[in-house]
């Protein structure tokens, strides 16, 4: 019988992205969205790292519903902005949103990846390298925890560039790909099969089957 494991997240993109990389690591596990959940209680991401977020809120859902319970918590650094936006990625979304009077999250992402561009200026012969971070941890009732972190380092390009993927993938174009391609036009398969959240999910898989 599988485990039942409950994806400490609202975020419907990462869930997708978490059922398709459980899918290709063959992980025998039953993952049950959040959204299940409509009592589930809001945690607040109060750390001060990634990893301390994802126990947060790995923690709260797993002892809340008495299962155990993966939390993630990711950004992207961009080198030249002090690895801004980094841990706060979300909060940087929201206020380029604000300050572009956005009313949906789509809207405040786009002026977040153009704020970033502008940023950095039009040169390509600036320093544009940056780097998605993403740590998953899976938290037990008995209090266990399993924390893993992956990484994938690319480049920013000087404009916005396809439609798949989420968040900041239109204007992030990694390295496995000659930065020639941002996630947003290589499309979901590509995608997971060497994000982030791709290597972070196959580092815990391979931790915890060795427990």
């Amino acid at each position: 019988m599988k485990q039942k494991i409950i994806v400490a997240t609202t975020n419907k993109h990462k869930v997708q992205e978490i059922h398709n990389i459980a899918e290709i690591l063959k992980w025998d596990a039953d993952l049950v969205p959040l959204s299940n959940y409509p009592d589930a209680p809001k945690v607040e991401e109060t750390g001060k790292t990634y990893e301390e977020n994802a126990k947060i809120k790995a923690v709260a859902i797993a002892q809340r519903y008495g299962v155990p319970a993966l939390g993630e918590d990711s950004g992207m650094e961009v080198s030249a902005l002090a690895k801004s936006p980094g841990l706060f990625s979300a909060r940087f979304m929201d206020r380029a949103g604000k300050t572009c009077g956005c009313t949906s999250p789509a809207c405040a992402q786009g002026a977040a990846n153009r704020d970033i561009i502008r940023q950095l200026g039009g040169s390509e012969t600036e320093d544009r390298s940056a780097k998605y971070l993403s740590v998953v941890c899976l938290a037990f009732p008995d209090g266990k925890i399993f924390c893993a972190k992956g990484e994938c380092k690319g480049r920013i390009t000087d404009k916005e560039r396809g439609t798949e993927g989420f968040g900041f993938d239109p204007i992030f174009m990694p390295e496995e790909y000659d930065y020639e391609q941002t996630f947003g036009e290589l499309g979901q398969r590509a995608k997971d099969s060497i994000s982030h959240r791709r290597r972070a999910m196959e580092a815990l898989v391979a931790k915890i089957s060795k427990k």
